[in-house]
């Protein structure tokens, strides 16, 4: 989970475009953590959050779509071992969604 300002511009609203992606820290902020501790005791909104950022990150954020996709800049053939990592990751997302939602 990130708390902190979201970065600005068309790219972080995109790839952070789902609730709680990034908990905003209000600016200017004389008190962390009369901010934080409130936040830190929400167990529900955490779990939440700590959910859909893993599916998040099975859906698009995984570091082996961004080494394929450097692989694909450099004209490199993909790995068998990473192309079957990332056939598998659509099916470990929807059996994240279906616990989140069941």
């Amino acid at each position: 989970m990130i708390v902190g300002t979201k970065p600005i511009g068309p790219e972080a609203n995109r790839e952070f475009d789902w609730p709680d992606a990034v908990i905003g820290f209000p600016e200017p902020n004389d008190d962390p953590v009369g901010f934080l501790t409130p936040l830190l005791e929400d167990k529900q909104r955490l779990a939440a959050a700590g959910r859909r950022n893993y599916l998040e990150a099975l859906r698009r954020h995984d570091w082996r779509y961004r080494v394929r996709d450097m692989l694909v800049t450099l004209k490199q053939p993909i790995p068998p071992g990473l192309a079957g990592e990332l056939a598998a990751l659509p099916s470990r997302a929807d059996a994240v969604a279906a616990q989140t939602t069941g």
